[in-house]
């Protein structure tokens, strides 16, 4: 490596980290705590396993790994999702670098994902989705490398990261599918004779099969809740599904994941990456034809368009003058902190549901959510020491002899995880829920005859 890719690398490195700082420091901005999903990984978490019902056991298993060197204190949390930010932001230079770009491009690549709100807002707080990012951007990195050197050996490193990444989430599979069509689409379908690529199939299986076999032994929960995932969350029109995604990747991002798409599909030097450019498009069509609001569900796909982009940008460089280029950085910064309101906890609550009043955008996805003004990754923040202190001062207020025999009974595994983890330093008892993965934690209660419950329908009761 010459002077000036080392250059290049720290820069990279240096925005990677800058990422990487800002996440993790505005988690401790106050009134802001815990996001909701984290108490629940924090649950399974303590109860290691190789199932969750609603997610495979990956962030469980790796949020035991956090807490076991620093504690489940915000740091605790707050590291893992920093650390998929340095990697995703700095892995998307080096796609740029590979598919040919040099500094601007890398550097152009790293920047748009360091301003895309969605990548804050999931690197904002611990959940399957920060490490579901970098995990797409690898698979993506093994692709690129195998295509540009044409050493089939790199199906075995897809392989393992597509292991990982089902272990994590199995909508990765989403990802592999976008893949599948773009090598059937192109020469690329060749590689179906490669005994890589099925030892790589083989080395994914392999790694996915305690989650495969958990399901199978416990009636297929997983299954039975994705079937039933899709009726919360809101219905989107073709338009809004299509907004939704220029504004949760960032509308000046748009200068560069179009004109990558278009060099991956149409253009001669992006013919050997097309199989890549057909993916994301099929992804892409596919989100906005959904009709569902979740449009993050394809964001670990940008990547690609991303890094492509910049390595276009890097070509028209010798043509633009410096004004253009240095523009171009500015535009990005200018949308990247104009957005920063609505994906980081960086104002009070008052201020965030004023920010959205003022852009005219409401932060509702899913139906019900909780504190409509405010989206959800940022009201599912507020409140919940509260709300935990409340129901464990009744449990105290129980006669001792009482106490001893009461477990908690909750509706939802949002409130049973709350419970759990704000009495953790006390002898607090069992505390049960019928919903997701605590459905199969049920039997923590076993031999207790008085139920304290919460946000229970009385009809529940009978079957918990």
């Amino acid at each position: 490596m010459n002077g000036e890719a080392r250059t290049t690398q720290l820069l990279l490195l240096g925005v990677a980290l800058a990422v990487a700082t800002l996440v993790l420091l505005t988690g401790w901005i106050q009134p802001y705590g815990l996001f909701h999903d984290e108490f629940y990984y924090w649950a399974g978490a303590l109860r290691p396993g190789f199932g969750y019902v609603d997610h495979p056991p990956m962030a469980p298993w790796v949020l035991a790994g956090s807490i076991a060197l620093v504690g489940d204190g915000h740091l605790g949390f707050g590291i893992v999702p920093a650390l998929c930010a340095a990697g995703t932001v700095f892995l998307t230079g080096r796609i740029a670098r590979s598919l040919g770009a040099e500094r601007f491009g890398q550097l152009l690549a790293a920047l748009a994902v360091a301003v895309t709100p969605a990548y804050l807002v999931f690197f904002s707080f611990y959940s399957v989705n920060c490490i579901g990012l970098l995990v797409w951007t690898g698979a993506v990195f093994f692709m690129v490398e195998l295509i540009r050197t044409g050493n089939e050996r790199f199906w075995l490193g897809f392989g393992l990261i597509a292991g990982i990444g089902l272990l994590n989430k199995h909508t990765f599979l989403l990802l592999v599918a976008g893949l599948a069509v773009g090598m059937l689409a192109t020469p690329m379908r060749r590689q179906l004779r490669s005994r890589y690529l099925w030892f790589g199939v083989a080395v994914a299986l392999l790694i996915a099969a305690p989650n495969i076999y958990w399901n199978f032994a416990n009636g297929w929960p997983s299954l039975e809740f994705y079937s039933t995932r899709g009726e919360g969350i809101l219905d989107a029109s073709v338009r809004l599904a299509l907004k939704i995604q220029i504004l949760g990747v960032n509308p000046a991002n748009l200068l560069l994941w179009v004109p990558g798409l278009v060099f991956l599909l149409f253009s001669k030097q992006g013919r050997p990456y097309r199989p890549l450019g057909i993916a994301f498009l099929v992804l892409f069509i596919g989100i906005i034809l959904s009709g569902q609001r979740r449009g993050d569900r394809i964001v670990g796909a940008y990547p690609i368009v991303f890094a492509a982009g910049g390595l276009v940008w890097d070509r028209w460089q010798p043509r633009l003058r410096g004004v253009v280029r240095s523009g171009l950085v500015a535009l990005l910064l200018c949308f990247g902190v104009l957005v920063l309101p609505a994906t980081l906890p960086v104002l009070p609550p008052a201020g965030v549901a004023r920010y959205f009043e003022i852009i005219g955008e409401s932060p509702e996805i899913e139906k019900g959510d909780r504190g409509a003004n405010l989206p959800l990754y940022l009201s599912g923040r507020l409140e919940w020491e509260r709300f935990a202190r409340e129901v464990i001062g009744a449990w105290q207020a129980l006669p001792p002899d009482e106490r001893d025999r009461t477990a908690i009974l909750t509706s939802h595994w949002v409130f049973a995880s709350v419970i759990e983890y704000y009495g953790r330093a006390g002898e607090l008892p069992p505390v049960v829920s019928p919903h997701n993965a605590y459905y199969f934690w049920r039997k923590e209660a076993a031999g207790r005859d008085i139920v304290l419950s919460f946000d229970v329908h009385p009809n529940a009761l009978a079957d918990s």
